[in-house]
């Protein structure tokens, strides 16, 4: 159940909802009747908003409170790329709610754009522990053909890029990007030994239309105490 709107005359937007986990069927995970449950808000705003959003800057500030399903909960994540492992992991313990909070940013300058985001979670467990996880993430990225991220302003969000001359269906080149991003997460703390890890991902992407792109990142990861991995990997996607 939720409820959304904007306000100051679109240049900021709401969103507040109760949620329940569910299987693939969109039936409650516990069959009797489990109690893992979700209040998620969030508003994202326009400080600054010109020529039609080709020059932006966006804030925005999220907050969550969940119930974990059966009294745990367990934090993971890959680094930056879907076929990795998980190179960090709490794996499961004992946990009565969690805090989750993110603060996100973005300026949009033509071609150019820069987005940051923070986020933690803080854990209240019954053994008094109550560990906080923390993570942020740095990114920029340019257009070398001219184009400029598309903001949605119904929702606060970034949309797909439009190229200007399509690759498909028109006689251009597509819209290319040139991107990097770097990432921390530290999922070690209050007693649970999660581990952390950080990114630098560096990334070509050609966008052939609206709705297809060709990906090329390079990864490297960093594991504390553990070790590295160096990470190559194309995508083709679309979408409709």
């Amino acid at each position: 159940l939720m409820a959304r709107d904007r306000w100051l005359d679109k240049r900021a937007t709401w969103a507040v909802g109760v949620f329940r986990e569910t299987d693939s069927d969109g039936i409650g995970t516990d069959a009797d009747a489990g109690q893992e449950f979700a209040v998620t808000a969030r508003v994202p705003g326009l400080p600054w908003y010109e020529d039609k959003g080709r020059r932006l800057a966006h804030l925005g500030l999220s907050y969550s409170l969940r119930n974990p399903d059966d009294g745990e909960l367990r934090f993971r994540e890959q680094p930056e790329s879907h076929l990795a492992p998980n190179l960090v992991n709490t794996q499961r313990f004992a946990a009565d709610g969690v805090q989750l909070g993110m603060l996100d940013g973005a300026v949009v300058y033509g071609p150019w754009s820069v987005q940051a985001e923070y986020s933690q979670a803080a854990v209240s467990t019954p053994t008094g522990g109550d560990p906080l996880f923390r993570g942020f993430t740095v990114m920029g990225s340019c257009f070398v053909t001219g184009e400029s991220r598309v903001y949605d302003r119904e929702v606060g969000s970034f949309d797909p890029v439009l190229p200007r001359s399509p690759f498909l269906g028109g006689d251009g080149s597509g819209a290319w990007e040139l991107a990097a991003r770097y990432s921390e997460l530290d999922l070690s703390d209050g007693g649970v030994p999660g581990g952390e890890l950080r990114d630098l991902s560096v990334g070509v992407n050609w966008y052939l239309d609206a709705n297809t792109r060709f990906q090329l990142n390079y990864v490297i990861a960093d594991l504390e105490t553990f070790g590295n991995a160096r990470i190559l990997q194309f995508r083709f996607h679309v979408h409709w």
